[in-house]
């Protein structure tokens, strides 16, 4: 019975050493070859965003086989669906993009990067982050994709529709090392 109580507080320690690490979940739904495409697309985004780790917690992959779009974040559920099937390409840009939105609502201080984006972006100041209007011209759909750039080098989705500038890649980045 002894040891018992040295396998509950094993496990106790084990989940209290894994609180706080970045970790894609995956829902019982994502087939096989999405979960390895899942696990390649996140160690990117990971080594991409350093200072901020602490805000790619609790975060779940699920897919969808009828979504009107190619992905979704939905956060409430700290969730990023994804429609499938589709190309490798197609779907880890999708990841990313939606990893971006994560982003916005994960991380209590990206509010603070957002007039530089803004401005680096060719956004009025004051800009609406969420818009009005077409989805494609918000900065937050624009922000999603130069975390995209940040994380894969380059675009593959959205690349006519959403123009993203050097310079807000540029914030981006110096925001994912923690400036």
């Amino acid at each position: 019975m002894r040891w018992i109580g040295w396998v509950v507080v094993a496990a106790l320690m084990a989940a209290a050493c894994s609180v706080g690490e970045p970790r894609l979940a995956m829902s019982s739904e994502v087939p096989d070859d999405l979960r390895m495409l899942g696990a390649e697309v996140w160690e990117e985004v990971v080594a991409a965003f350093p200072a901020r780790r602490g805000c790619l917690v609790g975060l779940e992959l699920d897919v969808a086989w009828d979504l009107p779009d190619r992905a979704r974040y939905v956060p409430d559920g700290r969730r990023i669906v994804v429609r499938a099937p589709g190309t490798a390409p197609n779907l880890s840009a999708s990841i990313v993009h939606e990893v971006g939105h994560h982003l916005e609502f994960a991380c209590p201080d990206q509010p603070s990067v957002r007039e530089a984006f803004l401005v680096a972006e060719g956004f009025p100041s004051g800009t609406p982050w969420f818009g009005e209007g077409d989805w494609f011209a918000t900065p937050s759909e624009h922000w999603a994709e130069a975390v995209v750039a940040h994380v894969r080098g380059e675009r593959t989705i959205n690349v006519g529709r959403v123009p993203v500038s050097d310079e807000a890649i540029e914030v981006v980045a110096r925001w994912a090392e923690g400036g």
